[in-house]
């Protein structure tokens, strides 16, 4: 996050708290070491946050805290969707083994199915039944995200 961006929280914030920040740039200049590593779009969700909870001005803590988690819930949701993208298409192969009776293509498909969850650190399924479920939800998750789309 660059001066700027901390500029635009801090005006929000002061808009918000009328006793907060009565010099802006040396608001800017005090925070700035502890927001620079930040994203910008993950404070602002922390700002709002804070804002719609808190009736007082917050700490540079409460807000590094906060923005830490927006983070956090961003990187594992970017994990969620890759791994959602490789599943789909191991799913295809395995619909695809199925259709043909293709042994080999299934337990190659479930080789792949099990090498996936241990990048992700996910435990893989024991058996059919639970390989099944997972691609059932698989696809719900699918559904879902297409409806969102349009």
């Amino acid at each position: 996050m660059n001066m700027t961006e901390i500029g635009n929280l801090i005006d929000v914030l002061k808009i918000n708290y009328m006793s907060f920040a009565s010099d802006v740039e040396k608001q800017i200049k005090l925070w700035y070491p502890y927001l620079k590593e930040l994203s910008y779009l993950s404070a602002r969700q922390a700002v709002t946050e804070y804002m719609l909870k808190n009736d007082f001005p917050p700490s540079i803590s409460q807000i590094v805290q906060l923005t830490q988690k927006y983070e956090l819930r961003s990187k594992a949701s970017g994990s969620i969707e890759s791994a959602s993208i490789v599943f789909s298409r191991r799913i295809k192969e395995y619909e695809t083994s199925l259709k043909k009776g293709d042994s080999k293509m299934w337990n190659s498909y479930v080789q792949r199915v099990n090498v996936i969850c241990s990048g992700f650190e996910i435990e893989p399924p024991a058996n059919e039944f639970e390989l099944a479920r997972a691609t059932l939800l698989n696809k719900i998750a699918e559904a879902f995200k297409n409806e969102k789309e349009v």
